[in-house]
């Protein structure tokens, strides 16, 4: 596999976990990036009945449980393989 390839896969990957996260949340994927792009995630997660969402948005609300998770090797190669920074 070639460089140029890889954005590709990288790109196709992130937009397989938005539609299947937006389609736990019930919402359409667009919906789901205009609410990560606005900062609206944490509320999203909070309305949610899954305990494991709630959790989701305790951790974003919380700065040094979010430094410790982007410490974290495994959470840095899932945020690079979706294209985050």
């Amino acid at each position: 596999m070639n460089n140029n390839q890889k954005p590709a896969q990288d790109n196709k990957a992130a937009e397989a976990f938005l539609r299947t996260a937006a389609k736990k949340l019930g919402c359409s994927p667009q919906a789901l990036a205009a609410q990560i792009e606005n900062g609206g995630l944490e509320q999203t997660l909070r309305s949610q009945s899954d305990p494991k969402l709630r959790a989701a948005a305790n951790l974003l609300s919380d700065p040094k449980a979010l430094d410790k998770l982007k410490s974290d090797p495994n959470a840095q190669a899932l945020m690079k393989k979706l294209g985050g920074k």
